[in-house]
């Protein structure tokens, strides 16, 4: 019995720096595909909303559980961006603004306590300041380490705050405009 010749390798040689070579080329390509398709992007994540609160204001004033507060008018560049109202033993109402700048206030509105409505939507550190009056009534300030800045409505029925990052001038601007719903009938 004769033997097989021995097989000849192939001509292509196999070598540890020629494949981290093609390792190196294909990660080029790869990257340079991804960077190339994220230049036809926008890089917005996604556009924030504008809404119309109206409806759902009137819906909730309509309940007289809440006093309901809106600007009136809407600062001008501000918009709406989120609103709700939770009806119940434990009614929320909920209405949040971007400034012409791109900063956040809101208005949140609940039967909890002052303290409670404060570490929910300042923070649970939040420094209590000083009362300030605005529209003939007494507002207390709270501010946190972020630079948010709120003004609390507390009342013996329920608790206003009127805060965000937008800060002390846009927080009491925003106040002065505040249409004061359901407050004067006696909500």
């Amino acid at each position: 019995m004769t033997a097989a010749p021995p097989e000849k390798p192939g001509r292509y040689q196999r070598s540890a720096s020629g494949m981290v070579g093609a390792m190196v080329l294909l990660v080029v390509l790869v990257g340079g595909f991804v960077g190339v398709q994220a230049l036809g992007r926008d890089h917005d994540v996604e556009p924030v909303r504008t809404v119309d609160y109206r409806p759902v204001a009137q819906q909730a004033r309509t309940a007289r559980t809440l006093f309901v507060f809106t600007p009136d008018p809407m600062p001008a560049g501000w918009r709406a961006t989120s609103v709700s109202y939770v009806p119940g033993r434990a009614p929320t109402w909920h209405l949040g603004m971007l400034t012409d700048q791109g900063s956040y206030v809101g208005i949140e509105e609940s039967l909890a306590t002052e303290r409670d409505v404060v570490e929910r939507f300042v923070d649970p550190d939040a420094e209590r300041g000083a009362k300030v009056r605005l529209r003939g009534l007494t507002w207390r300030v709270w501010t946190d380490r972020g630079g948010d800045y709120a003004l609390v409505l507390s009342t013996r029925k329920q608790t206003v705050l009127v805060g965000g990052s937008a800060g002390e001038k846009d927080v009491r601007a925003l106040v002065g405009r505040l249409s004061l719903g359901n407050l004067r009938s006696g909500a």
